[in-house]
């Protein structure tokens, strides 16, 4: 198996898993499909301090949502990438390194601020942070130029 093929497959494997997150995030805390509490191991490890805090939205919009919609881009870039590897390299390149700086903040409010830690949210941030390292390591010749 090709290196890049390999890349590829782990890219769309964080995009669903971090995906995944977001979508059980939207499940529990918009439309109550799954309990709320099914996230909470205990009093420091809760999902949903971190998710019904004001910290938890942008321009009114909850940032889930903006995870349902960053890691499928994410994946349809992946697959992309084979066909315009220079453009979707530029695109996953930059887009991961603005989600990891958000992440960054995200996991600084969650830890000092709300003073809980979301498991979902964590899931989240791994996920980004995986392919912000897989940008790196596939689309190296776009920090190079």
């Amino acid at each position: 198996m090709k290196r890049g093929n390999l890349l590829n497959y782990l890219f769309i494997l964080f995009g669903i898993l971090g995906l995944g997150a977001m979508i059980y995030s939207y499940l529990a805390f918009s439309i109550n499909v799954v309990s709320k509490n099914s996230c909470s191991i205990n009093p420091e490890v809760s999902c949903e301090p971190v998710i019904m805090s004001s910290y938890s939205t942008l321009l009114g919009i909850k940032l889930y949502y903006y995870g349902m919609a960053f890691f499928p881009l994410m994946i349809v870039l992946a697959l992309l990438s084979k066909k315009s590897e220079k453009i979707t390299g530029y695109l996953i390149s930059y887009l991961s390194v603005i989600a990891a700086g958000i992440s960054v903040y995200l996991i600084y409010t969650e830890i000092f601020i709300i003073g809980h830690i979301c498991i979902l949210c964590t899931i989240g941030h791994i996920s980004i942070f995986s392919i912000l390292i897989l940008s790196l390591a596939r689309f190296k010749f776009v920090w190079k130029e």
